[in-house]
């Protein structure tokens, strides 16, 4: 109900099926506020503060927590749009970097080899890869890998039929990025 409010919402007293409020208030006795953090229209939390056998929260001890609910709520909102400018601007880095180098480089398995090293580098992803497709075969072929595994996996060499087999294979035939998070969970995996 707390998410549903523009306002603070004081409560008195234990709720014995919430094991919240049963870790926090230890027991009968306790008064709360629950105060949403809202920032540009949406609630992204909550601030909930308890007192035990000290007596109801006032008036202006709502007003107040409100208040700092609200400058919080600011707060958490400015630090999630700083890292969001601050990972666009790395993105924005590597692709400078990548296209420098794609310019610079005349060799194309260097230039690949590069591309997945920067990639996932500047990213902190454990792995990378290029696969081109062969028109002929209608197949997704490894050409480079970057990571830990990178070795065996050119050793053994990937090939995947397009719009067949897997994630990979359906966003080579739809031309589309696909954000998977749990690719266990794909029927497509």
């Amino acid at each position: 109900k707390v998410l549903e409010q523009d306002r603070a919402v004081l409560l008195t007293g234990h709720f014995e099926q919430d094991e919240f409020y049963q870790q926090s208030c230890y027991g009968h006795g306790c008064s709360c506020i629950n105060v949403p953090l809202r920032a540009r229209e949406k609630t992204i939390g909550i601030l909930t503060v308890n007192r035990q056998n000290g007596g109801n929260y006032t008036l202006a001890e709502g007003k107040l927590l409100a208040a700092f609910a609200q400058l919080t709520a600011l707060t958490i909102e400015n630090v999630r749009l700083y890292e969001e400018a601050r990972r666009r601007a790395l993105q924005l880095e590597t692709a400078a970097q990548v296209a420098g180098q794609i310019t610079s480089l005349q060799d194309p398995d260097h230039l690949m080899s590069r591309i997945v090293a920067v990639i996932r580098e500047n990213f902190n992803y454990d792995h990378a890869h290029v696969l081109l497709i062969d028109e002929e075969r209608n197949e997704l072929v490894l050409q480079e890998a970057s990571g830990p595994l990178a070795e065996r996996v050119m050793q053994r060499g990937l090939r995947l039929r397009v719009g067949q087999d897997g994630i990979t294979g359906w966003v080579a035939k739809h031309g589309k990025p696909l954000l998977v998070s749990n690719v266990r969970q794909d029927p497509r995996y």
